[in-house]
């Protein structure tokens, strides 16, 4: 069988939508929206039959000091600053990013592609940013039959993994009161009895 392949343009417009409809009604920093897009990329891939690696690896995502990161969804988000659809504030530590109300509506998404987006929304709105990070870096889904456990290699330059794993109980602990993760999840996390797999 054919692999199913996305067309770069088709992701960026994608990547601009998720930006955009992340940063609608509350300033969102530069890290989150990296790791946002890339759960968001996890999901989209699994709704529309993509192998989720070959779609991280289209749009740049590679590992970096704080996890996946991408050269590409900065250029976007310089691109949409300049079409003046989102608006910046620079930080010290990071930007901060916010969606111009009069652009939101041209970027809408539509049904499943929609309906990731909220959930993503939702989950970065729960957690702080080291909560989210954590999520990204210990998360059991991001798993995929053909590449084993993908995880492992966005993480693999972190210079903050072992303060993050000395600390997994903590965040774990967050995790499920935030209503995140279940106790399946966090056993897995913490003593690694299962694997979930990218059909």
């Amino acid at each position: 069988m054919k692999e199913k392949k996305i067309d770069i343009f088709e992701l960026g417009d994608l990547i601009d939508s998720v930006i955009v409809g992340m940063a609608d009604k509350k300033p969102i920093s530069s890290i989150v929206i990296q790791k946002g897009i890339f759960l968001y990329l996890l999901s989209y891939s699994r709704a529309h039959g993509y192998k989720f690696k070959d779609i991280a690896s289209s749009v740049g995502f590679e590992p970096y000091k704080y996890g996946p990161f991408s050269d590409f969804v900065n250029g976007e988000i310089d691109t949409l600053q300049g079409y003046g659809d989102i608006f910046i504030e620079r930080k010290a530590n990071t930007n901060l990013i916010e969606s111009n109300p009069e652009s939101v509506e041209k970027y809408l998404l539509n049904g499943i592609d929609n309906k990731i987006l909220e959930n993503v929304k939702s989950l970065v709105e729960k957690l702080t940013t080291n909560e989210l990070v954590f999520f990204v870096y210990f998360n059991p889904d991001i798993y995929e039959k053909q590449d084993g456990d993908i995880r492992k290699y966005f993480i693999s330059n972190s210079e903050i993994k072992d303060k993050l794993e000395k600390e997994k109980g903590y965040f774990i602990k967050k995790l499920q009161e935030k209503s995140v993760i279940d106790q399946g999840t966090s056993d897995v996390i913490l003593y690694g009895t299962a694997k979930k797999a990218i059909d």
